[in-house]
């Protein structure tokens, strides 16, 4: 009776075959969440590994930083102010505010 360790005719012992399946995309999922402890409802795993240029990228566009800052940097060249530093901050405090920086056309 064959114990399924026997020895080949060279002496070498022989295992039986184990099969192996290849996991889909969603198990790969669960098992690299559980690797890094995430629990549901946390991050997903395509958020936890954004690049981090990316996710800066979404913040600005999100809270319009460009768009005020060049409104700000226009106004800014276009009146001369003596203290452009103050002339920043105090457009920053509108902005803050909720006061609309009138645009240049």
């Amino acid at each position: 009776m064959a114990s399924g360790n026997e020895q080949t005719s060279r002496g070498f012992q022989q295992f039986p075959l184990v099969s192996y399946s290849i996991p889909d995309d969603d198990e790969i999922k669960e098992r690299i969440a559980l690797a890094l402890n995430l629990k549901d409802g946390q991050q997903s795993i395509g958020q936890s590994v954004q690049d981090p240029y990316t996710l800066a990228v979404k913040y600005i566009e999100k809270h319009k930083i460009v768009e005020v800052f060049q409104n700000i940097t226009a106004r800014l060249a276009y009146e001369k102010p003596d203290d452009p530093i103050q002339y920043v901050l105090d457009a920053i405090a509108k902005v803050r505010k909720g006061e609309v920086i009138e645009e240049l056309k």
